[in-house]
C-alpha cells in the first residue's frame, strides 16, 4: 500500500469496525456507501481507544433498543438522544476521597462559540461533560423543532476527521475552528488538567508532501492541537500506549 495514499478497501474498515464494538458487546447498527463515513466512524472509534489506553472506564451508552446495536450519529441532522455514544469515567482518590470524572463522546452535535453565544459549530467529534442543552425559538427550525448543543463551558476538546490527502488550507482553517471553540489553547502552552484529554485534533486519512507535515509541526509546537497525518495507514498513532508520549493532550 502507498502510505501516502488516503485510500483504503472499504471491507477492512467496516470489519475493523466491527471487531471494535463486538469488544463492546454491539454491533452497528446501520451502513453506509461512502468510505469517507466509515473512516469518520473508525475515527470516533479510535478516539474511545485512546481513553481506554489512557485508563479510563468505557460504556456504551443509548444502543438501539430492539436490535441492541450502535448507532453511529453520521451528520448533523437528528437529535442528539436518538443515537449511541460512550461514555468515559476515571476515578482518582484524593486522601481516600474518590472523585468520579465522567464524560461523553459524541458525534456530530454543535458547539457554542466561545465568543458569540449565538453561533454554533459542528466538529466530528466532541469531548463533554455529561451536559447537553436545547433551545426553541424561532431562530432554529422555525420555531418547530429542538435546536440541542453543547455549551461552551461544557465543551472538553474535539476532532475533526477528514478523508483526504491532506493540503496547507486544509489543515490551517482548522486552528480557526479551535480560535472559535478553545482560543486559550492558541495562547498558552500549560500542563495538562488531571484527568489528562486529548487535545482538539485533526485526523486526516492521507499522509500528504513535506510541504503539510512541516506545517503540522509548526503548529504543534505552537499550540496545544493535534494533526494527525497519514490516519489509514498509520491509525495506532491515535490511541497506541506506545506511541501516547507523542499525542498532545489538555
Amino acid at each position: 500500500m502507498n502510505f501516502k495514499s488516503p485510500f483504503k478497501d472499504k471491507g477492512l474498515l467496516i470489519k475493523e469496525i466491527q471487531d471494535f464494538l463486538e469488544k463492546h458487546s454491539t454491533t452497528i447498527a446501520q451502513h453506509a456507501s461512502k468510505i469517507s463515513t466509515y473512516f469518520e466512524i473508525s475515527c470516533y472509534n479510535n478516539i474511545v481507544k485512546f481513553y481506554k489506553n489512557s485508563g479510563f472506564t468505557i460504556q456504551v451508552e443509548n444502543l438501539d433498543k430492539k436490535t441492541q446495536s450502535f448507532r453511529y450519529k453520521l451528520g448533523p441532522s437528528g437529535y442528539p438522544q436518538n443515537f449511541s455514544f460512550f461514555v468515559i469515567s476515571k476515578t482518582y482518590h484524593y486522601r481516600k476521597n474518590p472523585t468520579t470524572f465522567r464524560y461523553e463522546i459524541r458525534q456530530n452535535v454543535p458547539v457554542q462559540s466561545k465568543h458569540d453565544s449565538k453561533i454554533f459549530i459542528t466538529p466530528d467529534f466532541v469531548i463533554c461533560k455529561n451536559s447537553i442543552n436545547y433551545q426553541k425559538d424561532s431562530q432554529y427550525y422555525q420555531g418547530r423543532r429542538e435546536f440541542w448543543f453543547v455549551s461552551n463551558e461544557s465543551l472538553v476538546s474535539f476532532a475533526e476527521a477528514k478523508h483526504y490527502n491532506p493540503f496547507p488550507e486544509l489543515i490551517i482553517n482548522f486552528i480557526g475552528i479551535v480560535n472559535e471553540l478553545m482560543p486559550s489553547l492558541l495562547n498558552e502552552k500549560n500542563g495538562s488538567n488531571r484527568p489528562a484529554h486529548i487535545a482538539p485534533s485533526l485526523i486526516v486519512s492521507g499522509k500528504g508532501n513535506y510541504q503539510t507535515i512541516r506545517i503540522k509541526k509548526s503548529l504543534e509546537s505552537r499550540y496545544k492541537v493535534n494533526i494527525f497525518l497519514g490516519v489509514f495507514s498509520f491509525p495506532t498513532q491515535i490511541y497506541s500506549k506506545h506511541f501516547k508520549s507523542r499525542v498532545i493532550t489538555i
